[in-house]
């Protein structure tokens, strides 16, 4: 999974990876294992958002082929890769816009609790702290 500012954020629990995007220091990556109690929790979020009914290229309806940023200037992108008995499933989505798209709404909302998750877990606590901001 990846998100934020182009993607500088991201996990890769394939090869126990941690990507963090540390603004001034640019983005760095560690060795970085998600506990099994945080692996059940996002696998449940992304079931229960039902996932892999989403297309390949998300693009909700209210985008209406608009170019729109986000109120800061720039676009959140996202890109989750999830595999699951033997499917494997990826997904990529532009989040340009606050849409009121139903299925926007559910996916936006589900990647906040797994990026929350993998926030809260000791081992991304124990990364370096972020130096400067984006404007």
């Amino acid at each position: 999974m990846k998100w934020g500012m182009e993607q500088k954020d991201g996990i890769n629990t394939f090869q126990d990876k941690i990507s963090k995007d540390l603004v001034v220091d640019d983005s760095k990556t560690f060795d970085f294992i998600l506990p099994q109690k945080s692996i059940d929790s996002v696998l449940q979020i992304i079931l229960d958002v039902d996932f892999f009914s989403y297309p390949n290229i998300f693009e909700p309806d209210s985008y209406n082929n608009k170019n729109y940023t986000d109120a800061c200037g720039y676009r959140i992108e996202y890109y989750l890769k999830v595999s699951y008995h033997g499917k494997i499933k990826e997904l990529i989505w532009v989040d340009i816009l606050e849409s009121s798209d139903e299925k926007a709404l559910a996916l936006r909302k589900a990647i906040k609790k797994i990026i929350e998750i993998i926030q809260n877990t000791k081992e991304y606590q124990a990364l370096p702290e972020a130096r400067g901001a984006y404007l």
